[in-house]
């Protein structure tokens, strides 16, 4: 069992869950269900977290602006499995504001918005997440590149 107001370990445990979790499998939902209820009880811990001695306020803001940002990015990923577009698109933009994205979270935000037929934000946001080297930037690319096609105007 977690410790059940340790922040570090709620955010990583319901981020890993939806990451990982077999959508198909046995149990998803659940398992949906545990990370949801874990993001949603560090961001109440987060709120009322004190300021430890030794640190600065703007360390602090940073600690706790990190922790927030893999918060939404655990939940936007739940609500994407789910189906739950707008809540995914949400989460995602918030968890997106932070000084390093995630590939991951800008990949499932662009494929959320091209749910939502909100296509330019979409390619923005492949767009962006092609910019990250790594195993999504191909394919973040190509879907930038399609969207911004669908955009062009018919000769």
């Amino acid at each position: 069992t977690i410790s059940p107001d340790n922040v570090d370990v709620l955010t990583t445990v319901g981020w890993v869950i939806p990451h990982v979790a077999d959508p198909t499998g046995p149990g998803a939902e659940k398992d949906l269900d545990r990370a949801e209820r874990y993001e949603k009880h560090a961001i109440e811990i987060i709120a009322k977290m004190a300021k430890p001695a030794g640190i600065t306020d703007a360390q602090f803001g940073a600690f706790k602006d990190a922790e927030l940002s893999e918060v939404h990015s655990g939940l936007g990923l739940v609500y994407f499995r789910r189906r739950d577009f707008e809540g995914s698109v949400k989460e995602l933009q918030q968890s997106a504001q932070g000084a390093a994205p995630d590939a991951t979270d800008l990949f499932v935000l662009g494929r959320g918005l091209q749910n939502l037929h909100r296509n330019h934000e979409a390619a923005d946001a492949f767009d962006r997440c092609a910019q990250i080297p790594g195993s999504l930037q191909g394919q973040c690319k190509q879907s930038a590149d399609a969207l911004k096609k669908l955009a062009e105007p018919s000769k």
